[in-house]
């Protein structure tokens, strides 16, 4: 039995059933589109209201929206043996696998976060969120403790595909799956795109059953070619209403050729209270990037001579280098104005009362700041006349933002007649600052130009037996961002009536995105331009349609974008852009455990309408054969596996190294070329150990083998390391 409180006095109250089938009613009135639009939503969300909630299934998450039977939201038992050992990744004995899921231990929920964020199927030792800022909900983020991805540690390396690169970790790099690159027309400046990902991220929030803590650290047993990771994180749960931890990474390597290195070291802490009506959460994260560039090997044809060792091939530069800072701090709270008081029984059979946000007065501050200094000590010797020196290069870029947010938040009702969809809308203010080079001035040579914009959004998600619904609005009123927009939906069904098994999700999304500043304007010592008028707002209209079956461990998909005036960097590193361009990607994924045996392959096709202007490898995969066997029951389990990257060849974009961007040309081709490697995965108790022996297929055919453009990807070598956990 529910009761409603308001305003800290609680008042009963009796609901009629209401039953009624919605209609639409198209008003045939002149108006502004953002408006229509705008109407739309709003008599989409009374027709909600108006829909009952059929039967007494399962209780739903309040908010954010999640898929019917993600596998990605949910958790195994924390109790679970050391193969199922898995904090936060609901696939029992492996990442890529499906199995049978345990159920939580207590079910008891936590009178915390937990009664306001987005719930996993079952609670486990850790559940975590991690905010998506553009439609300010809070999705559920992923701890992997399991032992066949223990060596995938790489900061920024994508988990199942491949990327462009410099051949070496925490440098600027390109995913090679279109649909997973940042748009270059969107918020971040140009300059961060290839680094984004090793940079301070939102607002994470985190609950745990008792203190936690993780520390990895791996190497190659070298001095010169070292790749170092180091992690202490979360430590919480100091009063049953209080979260709070830290996040701390270092990782470093050093290429095989000269004048070649990336390093990262990245630290953020968190923090958030949840207690009678209010909710306060608060991060505060920094790091730095910092390479040093050799611009690729002079001659591609050296790759080839086997005599020739790498640290003596000739590199096109010696003395450049970039350092990238980023900072991040959001503070994000709520006010419940109405809440909802409900009685639950654990498995234990002991009642537990929660009082659960129903309508909230909410609020966000968040500070970035992101900045590059490149420098190159010796400029080569023919190139064009320089903008400010011909001796010394050194540029430095930044932007920095601040934003607020205030708004209402509406909470899904579970397990009522009457079942509110959940609705978060708000105003926004925000301001950027950019700062770059100014031209002919050396007393002051800083420019610092300064813009404001304002906007609304609104976000709603419903949920009923086996029908998800989800819907986002993202407007700019005024300012300099005034003709930014995003709207779009997204539909999920289940079909099979347990939800976990088989499911069909599909969507579309409609953007509309004017050029960065630093896209229309840029002036540094090796390019500048004023493009302000030429550029015109990007389009993108994206669809998207995905069958999850873990039922059978198989997941298919696919993604197609259309856009209009598509913006990118030309072969001369010069903004522009293309009038239509279609982007349409296809994946197939499938795992498979049975007898000892592990597979697990996803392969993607790619297809562009335009190769000059977007040139993508047509089909790029990875493929996992191994066996697994515990040897000690619930202390130590081995496994042994061959796993191959793939991408077939296509004539891939190239690094900028003064620009800090990758652009077009149409001359070098990388790729077919498999990459092999083979790995020892161990699992003891709460520790998980490997040895990897990279690029084991060198030597073994043609030696073609290019990260990036003029960029040789690593030599074979052996890397070892561990994961511990301790609870």
């Amino acid at each position: 039995m529910g009761t409603f409180r308001l305003g800290g006095a609680g008042m009963g109250s009796a609901m009629m059933k209401i039953c009624a089938r919605p209609c639409v009613v198209l008003l045939a009135l002149p108006m502004a589109p953002k408006l229509r639009v705008a109407l739309w939503l709003v008599a989409l969300a009374g027709l909600m209201l108006l829909c009952p909630r059929p039967g007494h299934g399962q209780d739903f998450p309040p908010e954010p929206f999640r898929p019917l039977g993600d596998t990605a939201a949910r958790s195994t038992d924390s109790i679970a043996g050391p193969a199922q050992r898995n904090f936060a990744q609901p696939s029992g004995l492996d990442s890529a696998a499906v199995t049978t899921e345990p159920q939580d231990s207590t079910r008891r929920l936590s009178a915390n976060l937990l009664v306001r964020l987005t719930l996993p199927d079952t609670v486990g030792y850790i559940t975590g969120w991690r905010m998506d800022a553009a439609r300010w909900s809070y999705p559920l983020a992923t701890i992997d403790s399991s032992l066949s991805t223990s060596h995938m540690y790489h900061l920024g390396s994508p988990l199942h595909g491949t990327e462009t690169s410099m051949g070496m970790g925490y440098s600027p790099h390109l995913q090679d799956d279109f649909f997973a690159r940042p748009s270059l027309a969107g918020a971040l400046p140009f300059w961060m795109l290839a680094q984004e990902d090793y940079a301070a991220t939102p607002l994470q929030l985190y609950h745990t059953l008792g203190p936690f803590a993780r520390f990895s650290a791996g190497t190659n047993g070298s001095t010169r070619n070292n790749d170092l990771l180091a992690s202490l994180l979360y430590t919480q749960n100091v009063t049953p209403h209080v979260n709070l931890g830290f996040d701390v990474l270092h990782g470093n390597e050093t290429g095989e050729y000269l004048h070649q290195e990336g390093g990262v070291s990245k630290g953020q802490g968190f923090a958030s209270v949840s207690q009678s009506r209010y909710y306060l959460a608060a991060s505060v994260g920094g790091s730095r990037q910092q390479v040093r560039h050799n611009g690729g090997i002079t001659e591609d044809r050296l790759l080839t001579d086997t005599v020739l060792r790498p640290a003596t091939v000739p590199t096109r530069m010696s003395q450049a280098s970039s350092l990238v800072r980023s900072l991040d701090a959001t503070l994000d709270g709520a006010f419940d104005l109405v809440q909802h008081v409900v009685r639950r029984r654990d498995s234990a059979g002991v009642n537990h009362v929660y009082r659960e946000p129903r309508l909230s007065l909410i609020m966000q501050h968040h500070y970035s700041q992101r900045s590059r200094r490149y420098i190159d000590r010796a400029p080569a010797p023919n190139h064009p006349p320089y903008n400010i020196s011909n001796a010394y290069t050194h540029d430095s870029v930044a932007q920095n933002t601040y934003s607020v947010r205030l708004g209402l938040a509406l909470h899904q009702t579970p397990n009522r007649a009457l079942s509110l969809p959940s609705i978060r809308g708000w105003v926004e203010y925000r301001t950027d600052e950019y700062v770059m080079p100014r031209p002919q001035q050396y007393i002051n040579p800083t420019l610092g130009e300064r813009t404001r914009t304002l906007g609304v959004g609104a976000h709603a998600t419903y949920r009923i037996r086996h029908v998800g619904l989800e819907a986002f609005l993202d407007s700019r009123l005024w300012g300099e961002r005034s003709t930014a927009s995003s709207v779009g939906g997204q539909a999920t069904v289940a079909l099979h009536r347990d939800a976990s098994k088989l499911w069909f999700s599909g969507g579309a999304q409609l953007r509309v995105e004017p050029p960065h500043y630093f896209l229309r304007n840029y002036y540094g010592n090796t390019s500048q331009w004023s493009l302000a008028g030429q550029l015109r707002p990007q389009q993108t209209l994206e669809i998207n349609a995905r069958v999850h079956a873990p039922w059978w461990g198989g997941e298919y998909g696919m993604r197609n974008a259309l856009y209009r005036h598509y913006t990118y960097f030309d072969t001369l590193a010069m903004p522009s852009q293309i009038n239509t361009l279609n982007i349409l990607s296809v994946y197939v994924q499938q795992s498979f455990r049975r007898w000892g045996v592990v597979a697990f392959a996803r392969g993607v096709y790619q297809l562009s309408s335009a190769r000059s202007i977007v040139a993508l490898p047509l089909l790029m995969g990875y493929a996992q054969l191994g066996y697994e066997r515990e040897l000690i029951r619930s202390t130590l389990t081995l496994r042994l596996s061959v796993e191959m990257y793939y991408r077939t060849a296509f004539r891939a974009d190239t690094y900028n190294d003064a620009l800090g961007v990758y652009h077009r040309q149409n001359g070098v081709r990388i790729g077919n070329y498999p990459m092999v490697n083979v790995v020892l995965n161990a699992k003891w108790k709460s520790a998980n150990v490997f040895v990897a022996l990279l690029h084991a297929n060198q030597d073994l055919g043609s030696r073609r083998y290019f990260a990036g453009v003029h960029y040789p990807d690593r030599e074979r070598s052996v890397r070892f390391g561990f994961q511990w956990y301790f609870l």
